[in-house]
């Protein structure tokens, strides 16, 4: 059977003999999303169900590079408890608690009916009292008798057998119970039971937010020393006149032959060493009230930079006294804290007045140093340093130029102080 358009020229449906089915035109038609499906037993066709359309798996391919680690998911539903482990052995019995108070007396026991009484003789003269004759066999319990007179004691006769023990009372109420003794020491645990079956993965939490950012990790080590660079053009030449000296890149006042007191003059055309005459604009420095003329002291004065007096010791040591106190600069550590290694500050800043050179007397927190004549500047990898300027330790990472400081050796430097905070300069006229 065929169904053909009306001119008989195109088939669009044909079933054969054989039940097949054929839709030659379909192939040029608009392509849909749908999948067509029979009923293999009645042959219907219709909409597909979920599975029909779905081929054999295909064999697994190969393995994709790994993704990035998702964010953690949240936390699953705790598994249902595992079953409870068998109980441990049942630990020793612990001490027995005190004796509880008595309970109550029960009630007294019924007596057991008693025997009549005999009659009483009379009572006979007391005779003499005989010897104590052999106690006879007891006889019979007699009948008790009326009551009679008390007679005169007579003479205590044999004891007689115990009666039988009368029936024992009701037992009396029970007593109130005694305190709980102390609990015995604890058991050994019992061994844990198995695990329990674990329960089934929660769903994929949302994503969380963005952690913080986290600190700045340390700074690197150093890189290697970059290559010297070419050397510049010659600067300008100077030369030293007399009544000059350089010392250790300091300009200073010749020294060289004169004595303590003694000033430099110049006649017009040479310097030499005189003796000032007392009185006009002459004057003496003086520290904490002794002339630094003074053998004692034997320091020249270098001058005053603005905000410190500088001097200049016998063996060419030179330090500055700032608002009365020996100068005070920056000390380098290369651990946080101000903990560490440590060396002197020896850059620029402003005025100097934190920083030290070779040849230098300064003091820190009260201690007097110096740095040797002979040191050189070096680079340090400064991670703190203590600041005078407000006497707190601060953390900072950089390279610095320093020098390496000892403990003041007044052998060395020409000069002690018996205390660096109290250095007082005053002037008075000669």
């Amino acid at each position: 059977m065929q169904i053909q358009d009306s001119a008989g020229n195109t088939v669009y449906l044909q079933v054969n003999d054989d039940g097949t089915l054929f839709l030659p035109g379909i192939a040029g038609d608009a392509e849909q999303g749908s999948v067509l499906c029979f009923e293999a037993g009645s042959g219907l066709l219709g909409p597909c169900t979920p599975d029909a359309a779905t081929g054999p798996t295909g064999p697994t391919g190969p393995m994709g590079p790994t993704g990035p680690t998702g964010p953690t998911g949240a936390q699953g539903d705790t598994g249902p408890e595992g079953a409870q482990g068998p109980a441990g052995p049942t630990g020793p019995m612990g001490p027995t608690g005190p004796v509880g108070d008595p309970g109550p007396t029960g009630p007294q026991g019924a007596d057991g009916p008693t025997g009549p009484m005999g009659p009483t003789g009379p009572v006979g003269d007391a005779g003499p009292t005989g010897p104590q004759g052999v106690p006879g066999p007891t006889g019979p319990m007699g009948a008790t008798g009326p009551q009679g007179d008390t007679g005169p004691q007579g003479v205590p006769g044999p004891t007689g057998p115990t009666g039988a023990q009368g029936d024992t009372g009701p037992a009396g109420p029970q007593g109130a119970t005694g305190p709980m003794g102390p609990s015995g020491p604890q058991g050994p645990t019992g061994p844990t039971g198995a695990q329990g079956a674990t329960g089934p993965i929660g769903p994929q939490g949302d994503t969380g937010p963005v952690g913080a950012t986290g600190s700045t990790g340390p700074a690197g080590p150093m890189g290697p020393t970059g290559p010297v660079g070419p050397t510049g053009p010659a600067g300008d030449s100077y030369t030293i006149g007399t009544g000059l000296e350089l010392d250790s890149g300091l300009l200073t006042l010749q020294r060289a032959g004169c004595t303590a007191g003694q000033v430099l003059q110049y006649d017009g055309s040479a310097w030499s060493c005189e003796t000032p005459a007392s009185g006009g604009s002459g004057f003496d420095v003086l520290l904490n009230g002794t002339s630094i003329s003074d053998p004692a002291l034997d320091l020249a004065y270098i001058g005053f930079t603005g905000n410190s007096f500088g001097f200049l010791t016998a063996s060419n040591y030179r330090f500055q006294l700032v608002d009365n106190q020996l100068q005070g600069i920056w000390i380098l550590y290369d651990a946080a804290g101000c903990t560490g290694n440590s060396a002197a500050y020896a850059g620029s800043e402003s005025s100097g007045q934190f920083s030290t050179q070779p040849g230098s007397i300064f003091q820190d927190q009260g201690t007097v140093y110096y740095v040797d004549a002979s040191a050189t500047v070096s680079n340090f990898s400064t991670e703190s340093f203590y600041n005078v300027a407000n006497a707190t330790c601060q953390d900072y990472s950089g390279i610095d130029p320093s020098v390496p400081f000892s403990a003041n050796n007044s052998t060395v430097t020409g000069m002690s102080f018996g205390d660096p905070n109290n250095q007082v300069v005053s002037f008075q006229r000669n």
